[in-house]
């Protein structure tokens, strides 16, 4: 009389019907060698050169600006790289991971008088 519907034909078709709308954007898009940026907030100034970054989340954070003026070598992967502290200095010292641009993605204040490990 009829065609059964049973569960699995039910979750094949709601397969089907995701992948479709996952596809049906991608298909016919180029690539793009663009890397998007993230834009100043309105009313925040960048750092200046070797000045210091200032978060609202986090006011008691203040890590150094860091300005990457060599590229990287072709033997070099992209990626994250990775600061100790130094003594004296614009900001806070402390361990600090960046990005290729110098943005800072991890920072992790010196406190005491030697400082702790991380």
């Amino acid at each position: 009389m009829g065609t059964r519907f049973t569960r699995r034909r039910f979750l094949a078709a709601v397969g089907a019907g995701a992948t479709y709308l996952a596809l049906a954007n991608t298909v016919g898009c180029e690539s793009s060698e663009h890397t998007p940026k993230v834009a100043p907030l309105p009313g925040v100034p960048l750092p200046p050169r070797g000045g210091v970054w200032t978060f609202r989340s986090r006011p008691d954070l203040s890590p150094p600006s860091v300005e990457v003026t060599t590229e990287a070598h072709d033997d070099t992967a992209p990626g994250y790289i990775f600061l100790a502290p130094e003594k004296g200095g614009a900001g806070k010292g402390g361990s600090m991971i960046i990005d290729d641009s110098g943005e800072v993605v991890w920072f992790h204040p010196l406190r005491g008088p030697y400082g702790r490990t991380m």
